[in-house]
């Protein structure tokens, strides 16, 4: 694997200290997305607010469970703008946060000494803020973990993805795209879609990407995959390996531990497993049906 990738990295190298202008225009239309973005984002808030003060109090839910929220529907849209503006950050967050936020928000005071809903009222608030999310903006609110949230892009984020890679810039997020799909990929060579940590360092060395120190065009290599994890892009587990003792040499059992990385519930659900097979097709400029059995048995492992 690592001999197809290394022409492919080389050229986004070249491309980052060949073409100074279009690095400048490049960050400049990055900026400028994210801008859009938040303006997009403050807008669709800020109008919703207003026609909450139209519509006055229109309530769908029931105000029996816990505490005053005023007008629930005014809450629901509260949660939805407080969600957009996280999610720029890809973290996830636990359902207490999100009912905190909306409690706070409604009352203009501090999380913390706000009621916040439970039982029915809390699920169909959740239900409710996952419906909008969907309806208006393509996004998916799913519980990746048990009480924690992440929003998906069902928008055909899988091929703006992958195109992405086929036209990359030199930005930090495009660097941070291409470190990603080297990460996910690098896992199809094991039939558990899992890779150590050893293991994962010693593919980035053989790609000449450096570890150790700042990458000159990854950069804090470390730092990203950790920011992948806290994304749920991957998963990081800690194994414990027993070793046997010998009875012979009169040697006592030892006991060690060893990181390993999987696909994340983000990776699974917004990227997808058959895009990135997809991808390793077109880098080994074969078809599906003449790539290694190990990368077709990896479509098959915990969903595709």
């Amino acid at each position: 694997m690592c001999s197809v990738f290394k022409p492919w990295i080389m050229s986004f190298r070249r491309k980052k200290f060949n073409s100074s202008a279009s690095q400048s225009q490049s960050q400049s239309l990055s900026q400028d997305g994210s801008v859009k973005r938040q303006r997009r984002t403050d807008s669709v808030c800020g109008k919703a607010s207003s026609q909450q003060v139209a519509s006055g109090s229109s309530s769908q839910y029931s105000n029996s469970d816990n505490g005053s929220y005023g007008d629930d529907e005014e809450l629901v849209n509260n949660i939805v703008c407080f969600l957009l503006a996280h999610n720029l950050t890809l973290k996830p967050l636990k359902r207490i946060e999100i009912l905190q936020c909306g409690a706070a928000s409604n009352s203009g005071s501090s999380s913390q000494s706000q009621p916040v809903a439970k039982g029915k009222k809390a699920n169909d608030i959740i239900k409710e803020v996952g419906n909008k999310l969907e309806q208006v903006y393509g996004l998916k609110l799913v519980e990746a973990e048990p009480q924690k949230y992440i929003l998906v892009n069902t928008l055909e984020h899988d091929k703006a993805f992958l195109d992405a890679m086929a036209t990359p810039d030199d930005t930090e997020t495009s660097s941070g795209r291409v470190l990603l799909l080297l990460v996910l990929a690098a896992m199809f060579h094991d039939p558990e879609m899992s890779i150590t940590e050893d293991s994962l360092i010693d593919f980035f060395q053989k790609l000449n990407i450096r570890v150790k120190s700042e990458d000159s065009y990854f950069g804090d290599v470390n730092k990203k995959v950790q920011e992948f994890e806290k994304q749920m892009y991957i998963k990081k587990t800690t194994v414990v390996e027993d070793s046997m003792a010998s009875a012979s040499s009169g040697e006592t059992g030892t006991t060690s531990k060893k990181v390993v990385y999987s696909w994340g519930q983000r990776a699974i659900l917004e990227i997808g497993k058959r895009a990135v097979f997809n991808f390793l097709c077109k880098v080994y400029n074969r078809d599906a049906q003449s790539m290694p059995q190990t990368f077709q048995h990896c479509l098959g492992v915990n969903g595709s």
